[in-house]
């Protein structure tokens, strides 16, 4: 079992400055800085879950956050799982980066799904 040392919960603009100040002082490329943050939830998920034979779906929104749950999305992909990808919200309106990482999903083929309004819910979630 891991354990992991409390950290310090960010509010978003507490992690926007802190994602800003790694770019501009250290020169920390912000894809990066996805990369870092979905291989973190990647391994958090197979260290502490038992994923074995389990469909695992990600839900990602269209900004920077949703970019880091697409890398965990790939990273459990590329472990042999078998993973879904919900995206909430309107690629159009996506950021670069999640953009990027959404393709980038979508090209090694893990399953995809795109829910742009609440009337859509219904396709994907029997109630």
């Amino acid at each position: 079992m891991i354990f992991y040392k409390p950290i310090k919960i960010c509010s978003v603009d507490e992690m926007k400055r802190i994602d800003e100040r790694a770019a501009s002082e250290y020169g920390i490329d912000h894809l990066l800085l996805m990369e870092d943050a979905g291989t973190a939830v990647y391994n958090v998920v197979i260290g502490e879950i038992d994923v074995v034979g389990k469909k695992i779906c990600v839900f990602a929104g269209t900004g920077n956050n949703g970019g880091d749950a697409l890398v965990a999305a790939r990273r459990l992909y590329s472990h042999g799982l078998s993973v879904r990808v919900f995206v909430i919200g309107e690629l159009s309106r996506s950021t670069d980066l999640m953009r990027r990482n959404f393709d980038l999903v979508k090209k090694i083929g893990v399953e995809t799904y795109v829910i742009e309004r609440e009337d859509e819910l219904d396709k994907y979630i029997p109630l």
